[in-house]
């Protein structure tokens, strides 16, 4: 069963059961992650929101087969009269990562992609709601070998944001750093934004951005870490690599008391949900 939740109005929708024909059958390698992934995006032409499910149709024979896999996406419009799975003309180019959902920024969805199953990864899957046609969006210029299960996409205040593990052989461990594209369209370019060293923990392998602000940069190192980078105005840009500060007490806002409320200290693991606020119900 699959839910789309409004934080804002606090309105949960549980979406219709798949359709008989999109089911895995055969091995997978990829665990508990499952064979599929969601996303959740605005339309523009339609000015309605949709939710796309990627999804393997079959996996048969070695992993190291390239044809080995069929692929599908599904789409559904929320809110139409008619609440069904419906498959897209094309299915998608590549094999996404399952279990992660999308990041949807500039009327797209982008997913990443699944390195297992191809022997050279092309950039991240781009799905254009406003046709719903496939693309790829190539990886920043950050190394030779980008590390796409560890590299996490974000849209901070406008922008896309993937922030990537820099390569051991350069940088030696625990080192990080983001980029940032504007555009998608038009020749998309990645610019280099932050350099991130995590002496703490020298092997995190992934931080996944989840805010940004003036002069901080927040991340969510998994499984129980908040982690903010401020640059101060006037340093250079050696002096900005500065370390990451872990955030080990947390507090949240409680909506029917009206205060914040302290973790207790035997919390172990959670999760970080982005959104914007909206009145628009969903």
């Amino acid at each position: 069963m699959v839910r789309v939740l409004n934080p804002a109005t606090r309105r949960v929708l549980v979406l219709p059961l798949r359709p008989p024909h999109a089911v895995m059958f055969g091995s997978t390698p990829f665990g508990f992650q499952g064979h599929q992934a969601f996303g959740l995006g605005h339309d523009p032409r339609s000015k309605a929101y949709k939710v796309a499910r990627f999804f393997y149709r079959s996996m048969e024979g070695p992993v190291d087969n390239p044809n080995h896999y069929t692929l599908g996406m599904e789409v559904l419009t929320v809110g139409a009269a008619d609440q069904r799975w419906r498959e897209t003309a094309a299915p998608p180019p590549y094999p996404v990562l399952p279990g992660r959902t999308a990041t949807f920024f500039k009327d797209s969805l982008l997913w990443t992609v699944e390195e297992l199953l191809l022997r050279e990864a092309p950039g991240f899957i781009r799905f254009k709601l406003e046709d719903e046609s496939f693309g790829v969006l190539p990886g920043p210029p950050c190394s030779p070998s980008l590390d796409y299960a560890a590299a996490s996409l974000a849209e901070l205040r406008g922008e896309l944001c993937v922030c990537v593990p820099r390569h051991e052989a350069d940088y030696g461990d625990g080192s990080h750093e983001t980029w940032i594209c504007r555009d998608l369209d038009d020749a998309p370019q990645w610019e280099p934004r932050h350099v991130i060293e995590i002496h703490t923990f020298p092997r995190l392998r992934c931080l996944r951005p989840i805010a940004a602000y003036t002069d901080v940069l927040v991340l969510h190192a998994e499984p129980c870490y908040l982690c903010r980078e401020t640059q101060e105005p006037g340093r250079s840009k050696e002096e900005e690599r500065a370390p990451l500060h872990m955030q080990l007490q947390l507090r949240y806002y409680h909506p029917d008391t009206g205060v914040f409320v302290e973790y207790p200290t035997v919390t172990c693991a959670f999760q970080v949900i982005s959104y914007v606020p909206s009145l628009v119900p969903v």
